[in-house]
Formats: structure tokens, C-alpha cells, sequence
């Protein structure tokens, strides 16, 4: 259902703004909701898209998303190129002005991360080397603004403004391209309101903006990664700990009307229509993964398999396709889907990404050793040691879990499953 709705989504239209910002004539219509020009967010999606494709052409050798990849990164190096100085998005420059000054703008850093993500994307897992140059060009860019602000000014503009996972992203890109402008930009978006506190190890997460707070997490985790950091993996670890074990529902999701409003332990006024924001749940996902890599235990996918399961699972209509915003936890209430061609709200693109994400949980290799972490039915090519293997589940109505293995040659591997807690079983 994932593979289809990319594939129905046109690339011309999610292009629409970035043409006109380019000055590059289009001929088609917008998309509505927040792509819409009366929106500041637009151009978020395409990021998205593209995260979300690159993925599923992977996964599936789909054509027509690859064609859609390449040519949706043809046509955005085009629009930098036609704007001169490495600049590229959906909304113009001035959107910058403002935010550099502190005045009223909706994150236009939060959609330049969703851009460059796709980029990056684009460049790790199809080898799109147009991408990876036209996510440099911008991020010179970038550094061209934010440099001369100073660190106080910068700091002061991140507290007043969303800006995804900028930190993550730059350290990705450092890492695989040893550019050390993203680097320097890397170190610019740590936002000392947020990880001072964490440092101290003292819980200030009442009041903030869920889901502008947990990517940044997941970037200092990235941090610990290529700096070898200690203090970064030992803050990603506390956050971790405060947002499960304490602010989250059964469901693995977190916030309520996209903040935490409460100290920790007191979830009991938090049952509301707008809790439980997906993307929350998506970027929750990705951080677990990334303290799983440094540590095996099982709490960790015990976690990522109740976050699965009920955080993200639901969050897809089985007719249409169409993700959701909010899981409710209000008593009683319902599901309220997005639209085909009028929504693209923040999670409709982490919900293009979530069902082409899957794969990257199911299984792992750490120490020689083959993990079956979450139970989907799937097959696994290992081919450098000739080796098939192919799940087959009737979780989560069932309880009934098989693993067949097919060699081509004779294979010593070790194998380690996952007996997960609810089976109430001893590990």
C-alpha cells in the first residue's frame, strides 16, 4: 500500500514551489494542506517523498520510483543552479531573514532538514552523486548565513524555532563526505537549552515541543557515533530512559498535543483526541535503533516491537493507504486519516517513510552474529555467506513464528532470536 501511494504522488507538483522560487516556469498545480503556498511548510515533503522512495526502491527494484528519485534530484539541482548561490526550497529566502531575526515564521529549518534528508538519502542508498553535491551546495549555503550570527544569536534563533534533525543530518553528511562545513554546522545546531539540562541529568521536558526535542536527541546520538563522544551516548541514554519508562502510553507513543505537559509518572491527564503524534513514534524508532547498535538488550526492540505494532501499524488506512497525525488515547474516539491531495501535515511524510523503514528493524548483524529482532513475515538474502531466510508470522493475532533457512553452501553462523517479554518466558 506504501510502494503504491509513493507511486501515485507526483513529482511535478511537489515541485511546483521550488520552480517558482526558482524563477523556472511550471505548468502544473500545487498539492494543498501544507504544501499549499499559503503554508510555510511547503516543500517538506519532497524530502520525505524521496527518503521514502529510495528506501522502497531497495526493498522492491520499483522502477518508477527510481526513475521518480533521479529525476525529482535532476530537477532541484536544476532550480539551485537557477538560483545562483546554493540556495534551494520551496519558500524564499526572506523566510531565513525572519527566522535569523526572530521574527514570526513557521520552521523553515524543520523543512530544509526534510530537503536535505532526501538528498542525503538519495546519495547513501542509490549512490546519486548529483544529490549528495546538491546537499553540500546548500549546506555552504547555510553556513554562509548562520556563521556571522555568532553562537548567542544562533542559540537564541533555535530557541524560538523548530528545526528537525539538522545536527543528525549534518553529522551523516560529515561522516560520509568529510566535509567539515557540515561538520561546523553540525556543532552550530546543538541547542544548549535542550542538552544543557540533559547534561545535569535533570528532566525539563514539561512544556517542550515533543517532536522538535526527540530528533535532536537521535543527532546527538549520531554525535556520540563519529565523534566518540561519551557524554552524547550517556544524554541520549538518559532522554531515553525519562520518554519510556515514564511519558509514554502502552502504545510506545509519547506527547499530548505535541508536547509533554506533565512531570514524569503522571500520564493520567495526558489521555487526549491530539496525543500520541506519529512522527513522535517514527523519530522514537530511530533513536532506539541507534542505542540497540551500542547495546544488544532486548528492552530496547521489546520496545521497537511495541512501538511497531501499535504506534505505527494503525497509523495506516488499509483501503486507501492515507496515514494519521495523532493515535488518540481519548476513551472513545477515533481515527482521523489524511487525504490523497490536501493534508501533508509533518506525518504524512514520516508516514510515507514508516512502512519503508520496516526492513531496517526486522533483523540486524553485530558481532558475527545474525539478530531476529521483530517478528514480520519476511525474507532476508545473505549472500555473501549463500544464505535465504524467510519469517513467517500470524503476529501480532497469533502466536506462531517460523524460521526456514536455505543455504547454497555450508554456512557457520550464530543465530540469536529475540524471546520478547509478554511471551512471560525467562531470558
Amino acid at each position: 500500500r506504501d510502494r503504491e501511494y509513493l507511486i501515485s504522488l507526483d513529482p511535478d507538483r511537489f515541485l511546483h514551489h521550488f520552480r517558482k522560487v526558482a524563477g523556472i516556469e511550471t505548468n502544473t498545480t500545487e498539492y494543498g494542506g501544507w504544501e499549499s503556498e499559503s503554508r510555510e511548510l511547503r516543500g517538506h515533503s519532497i524530502g520525505h517523498y524521496l527518503s521514502a522512495a529510495s528506501r522502497m526502491t531497495l526493498l522492491t527494484g520499483d522502477t518508477t520510483l527510481l526513475r521518480n528519485c533521479k529525476y525529482i534530484v535532476h530537477e532541484l539541482e536544476r532550480c539551485q543552479s537557477a538560483n545562483g548561490n546554493g540556495y534551494l526550497s520551496a519558500f524564499p529566502e526572506e523566510y531565513l531573514t525572519r527566522v535569523e531575526t526572530i521574527e514570526p515564521v513557521w520552521a523553515p529549518y524543520y523543512t530544509l532538514h526534510k530537503i536535505l534528508a532526501g538528498l542525503y538519502d538519495c546519495y547513501v542508498l542509490l549512490g546519486d552523486e548529483t544529490a549528495k553535491n546538491t546537499a553540500i551546495r546548500l549546506s555552504h549555503y547555510l553556513y554562509s548565513r548562520i556563521n556571522p550570527l555568532g553562537q548567542k544569536q544562533f542559540q537564541a534563533v533555535l530557541n524560538k524555532t523548530e528545526q528537525g534533525g539538522m545536527n543528525e543530518l549534518f553529522w551523516n553528511l560529515y561522516a560520509s563526505t568529510g566535509d567539515t562545513i557540515c561538520r561546523a554546522l553540525a556543532y552550530d545546531f546543538y541547542q544548549e537549552s535542550y542538552f544543557d539540562p540533559m547534561m545535569a541529568r535533570q528532566d525539563s521536558l514539561k512544556g517542550q515541543h515533543s517532536n522538535s526535542l526527540i530528533p535532536n536527541v537521535i543527532g546527538i546520538a549520531r554525535e556520540y557515533e563519529v565523534t566518540g563522544d561519551i557524554t552524547r551516548r550517556q544524554m541520549s541514554e538518559w532522554f531515553w530512559n525519562q520518554v519510556v519508562d515514564s511519558r509514554s502510553y502502552v502504545t510506545g507513543g509519547t506527547s499530548n498535543g505535541e508536547h509533554w505537559n506533565t512531570p514524569p509518572w503522571h500520564m493520567e491527564t495526558e489521555l487526549g483526541a491530539e496525543a500520541h503524534e506519529s512522527c513522535c513514534t517514527y523519530n522514537m524508532i530511530k533513536l532506539t535503533q541507534h542505542l540497540w547498535t551500542w547495546d544488544n538488550q532486548v528492552r530496547y526492540q521489546d520496545y521497537m516491537e511495541r512501538a511497531l505494532v501499535n504506534g505505527i501499524l494503525p497509523t495506516q488506512n488499509t483501503v486507501t493507504g492515507m496515514s494519521m497525525y495523532y493515535v488518540s488515547m481519548a476513551p472513545g474516539y477515533y481515527k482521523t486519516w489524511g487525504t490523497e491531495e490536501n493534508s501533508f501535515w509533518c506525518c504524512t511524510g514520516t508516514g510515507m517513510e514508516n512502512f519503508a523503514r520496516i526492513a531496517e528493524y526486522v533483523y540486524a548483524v553485530n558481532d558475527d552474529r545474525l539478530f531476529v529482532n521483530q517478528f514480520v513475515s519476511s525474507i532476508l538474502s545473505y549472500p555473501e555467506n549463500g544464505l535465504k531466510i524467510t519469517q513467517q508470522t500470524d503476529l501480532p493475532l497469533g502466536d506462531k513464528v517460523s524460521l526456514r533457512f536455505e543455504c547454497r553452501k555450508k554456512t557457520a553462523l550464530k543465530v540469536a532470536v529475540r524471546i520478547p517479554s509478554w511471551s512471560g518466558d525467562d531470558y
